[in-house]
């Protein structure tokens, strides 16, 4: 730990020195922030992610180590430190390595097992026996929301119809109050396409919309199998069918996994009641299913409704879930790479094109266009690129003056002056009325004209050198043409 601890600050330290300041154009942050940002993660892993079965386990702070002891392992011994140091040694820190390591996570963090968290010799919810009885429907691709919300109204209305069916709509969702962002889950239950019963639960200030929805859907199928087993009519028909919807596609798909990550405990709570419902009546069914929100579905936004105003409860359990904690830690993250952004001189060519925030998705042209048409762009933004200005500053033996008589080719002659580029030059103006390069360079608008005055010209394409042709064969003296 600590030669990872110093290896990881000695990266750092290299990490402040400068580097390409295009590198944001490929949403490369600095090395250092990078590192940082890592190094909050990995915290997270070994606060939320490792169990008593790893030495380290036993290391951390009393306030980290929270779980139930499951295992005796046996605990190395610390190492043995001197009572006494010589003056040359360094004096010994007041944390250590992991102390350090820690202290950027919450020690409420949501604890998640990195291995198998239900009895391995049960059959797993995907297993045949299950398979029929049991199935999950994310979003399609390809079909529109309106395409899908016309498919789910003809499939509510079929089973309106079925005496046995018990339809859960759930829903998550977060608001933004007194300064804090606030999760809430919702569901409503419906039967015969009446409304039944209703629940909902705040998650506070520490959670996210995914975590929202994991728990409307644990706490959604509960509601459905309690209000099948206090039902009479329901309870003595092995044949219920019940039918799970949310509009959250990776709660949809996520819930039945158990995966070791946020909101782990309502999915493994959802397996355990959803295994325990089908061992208890072998002809019953699960069916979890995508529905497009907002698209004027009643369940869908009855349990919007709830969803909304349960963010303003407090929850039972107070817990900073992982992906709050990998949001926030995401956010310092790009924050600090604003800040040091604004903060840093504008040099080079290029300084007159840097006027777009940097994003970790990388800039506006390079999400936003083919690899051809982001290569164009990006010569012209930094300056480096086929043109005489370029060829003159690097002494590239190629011409240096334009084919229309400029003594120097610049970048501003071609876009603004060149007459061989008169016809498109009035895309440039509408992208920057003001006539200025910065304007076309370094915002969106500009970048725009700047792209369909690329492809409409040549400008900025190095010329195809003409192949030379060698002399044709003398003819024969006997030849005819001779």
């Amino acid at each position: 730990m600590s030669s990872t601890y110093l290896l990881f600050w000695e990266f750092r330290r290299c990490g402040e020195v400068n580097v390409d300041p295009t590198l944001p154009e490929a949403g490369v942050p600095p090395l250092s922030l990078r590192l940082d940002h890592i190094y909050q993660r990995a915290a997270a892993r070994v606060a939320a992610k490792i169990d008593d079965s790893n030495p380290t386990y036993h290391r951390l702070p009393q306030k980290y180590r929270n779980r139930p002891i499951n295992h005796n392992p046996i605990i190395p011994p610390l190492p043995i430190t001197p009572i006494q140091r010589k003056r040359t040694f360094p004096t010994v820190p007041t944390k250590s390595p992991i102390d350090l390591l820690l202290s950027t996570v919450p020690t409420d963090i949501e604890i998640a097992s990195p291995g198998h968290i239900l009895d391995p010799w049960r059959p797993d919810i995907q297993d045949k026996g299950y398979r029929e009885r049991f199935k999950v429907s994310p979003a399609v691709k390809g079909i529109s929301k309106e395409e899908a919300a016309e498919a789910h109204r003809k499939h509510i209305a079929r089973i309106a119809n079925d005496s046995r069916a018990i339809v859960v709509y759930t829903d998550g969702s977060l608001i933004h109050d007194g300064g804090h962002n606030r999760a809430g889950a919702g569901w409503a239950l419906y039967t015969k396409g009446i409304e039944r019963a209703i629940g909902s639960t705040g998650l506070g200030t520490t959670a996210e919309v995914y975590d929202a929805e994991m728990t409307a859907l644990s706490k959604g199928l509960r509601c459905a199998i309690d209000f099948f087993t206090n039902t009479h009519s329901y309870h003595i028909d092995t044949h219920t069918s019940i039918f799970l919807f949310s509009d959250n596609t990776s709660a949809v798909r996520s819930i039945s996994s158990a995966a070791p990550g946020s909101s782990q405990s309502e999915s493994q709570d959802f397996l355990e009641v959803a295994r325990g419902f089908l061992d208890g009546h072998p002809q019953a069914s699960i069916n979890i299913e995508w529905v497009p929100g907002h698209r004027n579905i009643t369940g869908n936004d009855r349990a919007d409704e709830i969803a909304k105003a349960a963010c303003h409860l407090e929850p039972q359990t107070p817990k900073t879930t992982l992906a709050h904690y990998y949001r926030t830690v995401k956010k310092s993250l790009v924050d600090a790479w604003k800040n040091a952004w604004t903060e840093t001189p504008r040099r080079g060519n290029y300084a007159i094109a840097d006027r777009l925030p940097p994003s970790i998705l990388g800039s506006y042209p390079f999400r936003q266009y083919d690899r051809a048409t982001l290569g164009l762009i990006t010569q012209v933004r930094t300056g480096h690129g086929h043109f005489g200005e370029y060829y003159q500053r690097f002494n590239i033996p190629e011409p240096y003056d334009c084919p229309c008589g400029a003594v120097i080719q610049t970048r501003t002659h071609i876009i603004f002056e060149c007459p061989q580029y008169d016809e498109a030059r009035h895309i440039i103006y509408t992208a920057a009325p003001d006539g200025h390069i910065g304007t076309l360079l370094g915002t969106k608008k500009g970048i725009d004209g700047l792209a369909v005055f690329l492809r409409q010209t040549k400008a900025f394409r190095k010329p195809p050198t003409p192949t030379p042709t060698s002399p044709p064969p003398p003819l024969a003296e006997d030849d005819p043409a001779s």
